[in-house]
């Protein structure tokens, strides 16, 4: 199978740019903003490129599971989409929340849950995210100084139904 390629006269054209679009203006910081979940996916945990391994809190060494293999880090990610705050196009912002996929009693995630009134008793991936999915929320972010400057994220434990 013959794939087709650029034209040879495209080799004498300069390569085209992407605009540098100006930088968005940060959501209000600490204030209620309404929003729906409008996807949730379950996918392991990269990092600078490299699958993330569970690990013990204690020794930091891999958790292996019943046949001795390094078990993958996995989580939620949710996206939400901003009711009050569009982008230059008229497409409403987004915001992200990840949390581990553990119902540990130190995780994250089934705080999160009970703050979305979801009380399964031992959900599964799935059920998780046909529960949030296009649920309409409340939710605040917070701005952080990072390395490079500064940063939002959305306050996981401010995201409830409303």
């Amino acid at each position: 199978m013959d794939r087709q390629q650029p034209p040879r006269d495209d080799y004498d054209k300069p390569l085209p740019k992407q605009k540098a679009l100006p930088p968005l203006p940060f959501l209000p910081d600490r204030e209620w903003l309404k929003g729906r979940i409008s996807k949730v996916s379950y996918e392991y945990v990269y990092f600078k490129g490299k699958m993330q391994y569970l690990t013990s809190q204690k020794t930091e060494e891999l958790i292996l599971d019943e046949s001795g293999e390094a078990i993958p880090r996995r989580q939620f990610n949710i996206e939400i989409l901003c009711n009050d705050y569009q982008l230059p196009n008229g497409e409403p912002r987004k915001a992200w929340v990840k949390l581990g996929a553990s119902m540990g009693s130190q995780a994250n995630l089934p705080k999160f849950l009970a703050n979305m009134d979801m009380d399964e008793e031992d959900p599964t991936p799935q059920v998780i995210i046909d529960y949030l999915v296009d649920k309409d929320v409340k939710f605040q972010m917070a701005t952080k100084q990072g390395t490079n400057g500064e940063y939002q994220q959305v306050v996981w434990d401010s995201v409830k139904p409303y």
